[in-house]
């Protein structure tokens, strides 16, 4: 168990692997989740501001990195009024307690980052997400304090839900 989560709490060095890269990594998972149900993680819990932080953007800013739209507006329905949800819990938190975070809010699928961040991923979102870890309290080791200059954005103009590139829907 220790060798599974040493990277996040910062007991061991990966092989050939530098401190500042473990926000980098990620593990991705699908959840089984309640289909009689669909978006409920993004009605109920995406609005709450409670020990996370959430991300709202729109789906069709995805859409053009794929050959198939039509196939994939058939499953969205409208993809111009569709948004992606993400939260991203505060707490650094092991990969299993990040998969029975997500699934008891209602995610379809989850991203764990090997610094500890847990992402949960609402059922709208295309691919898994995104790679970018932006837990508040899970930095790399090295580094704890840096930000990128998108992230000092964001937290400045931060709300009740942020908005990726600044766009409002």
């Amino acid at each position: 168990m220790l060798t599974d989560c040493c990277p996040c709490i910062g007991l061991c060095k990966p092989h050939n692997e530098k401190p500042t890269e473990l926000h980098l990594r990620s593990s991705i998972q699908e959840l089984n989740v309640n289909e009689d149900f669909p978006g409920i993680f993004e009605e109920q819990f995406a609005q709450l501001e409670l020990d996370w932080r959430t991300y709202v953007f729109p789906v069709k800013q995805e859409l053009n990195k794929y050959k198939q739209i039509k196939e994939l507006n058939n499953i969205l329905g409208s993809p111009e009024s569709t948004n992606c949800t993400l939260i991203y819990m505060n707490e650094c938190m092991s990969h299993k307690r990040c998969e029975q975070t997500c699934k008891t809010m209602g995610a379809s699928s989850l991203r764990w980052f090997h610094t500890g961040c847990c992402q949960c991923i609402g059922s709208f979102c295309l691919k898994y997400g995104s790679d970018k870890d932006r837990c508040n309290d899970c930095k790399s080791s090295s580094s704890p304090n840096e930000e990128s200059d998108e992230d000092k954005i964001i937290d400045q103009n931060r709300s009740h839900v942020t908005y990726e590139n600044d766009q409002e829907l």
